[in-house]
């Protein structure tokens, strides 16, 4: 379950980190 959480993590900050570089692109 551990590894389940961390990749479920590691996905969300990729997602943020993208909407952020597409917010500062805007």
């Amino acid at each position: 379950m551990a590894q389940v959480s961390e990749e479920a993590l590691r996905t969300g900050m990729a997602r943020r980190l993208e909407e952020l570089l597409r917010w500062s692109r805007l």
